[in-house]
């Protein structure tokens, strides 16, 4: 069973890794499958930038120029040397600049 305290968890994301963006790769439905509510508002209570790009699990996403326009922006993101974390429901992986 998943069970994590989405606050702490942000606020840990924030101020220990110093992260400013989150990117979540998952859908409202398995957002809502796991209990998480409001997720993006939650995201912006703790000063981070939410971005999402939802993809079924080992699939590419379903717009191409969508995804390939948010790698653009996230690309500029880590080039002004931010910190982001881009996680699925599984794991996250925390990106820096360099």
């Amino acid at each position: 069973m998943w069970a994590r305290d989405v606050k702490a968890d942000l606020t840990r994301l924030r101020d220990h890794y110093d992260v400013k963006t989150i990117v979540c790769l998952l859908n409202d439905a398995e957002l809502r499958s796991l209990k998480v509510r409001d997720y993006k508002l939650q995201c912006l209570a703790h000063n981070l930038h939410y971005v999402s790009l939802p993809m079924i699990e080992m699939a590419a996403p379903d717009d191409f120029y969508a995804a390939a326009a948010l790698i653009a922006e996230l690309k500029a993101r880590l080039g002004n040397g931010e910190v982001l974390a881009v996680h699925c429901k599984v794991g996250a992986v925390q990106v820096e600049s360099g």
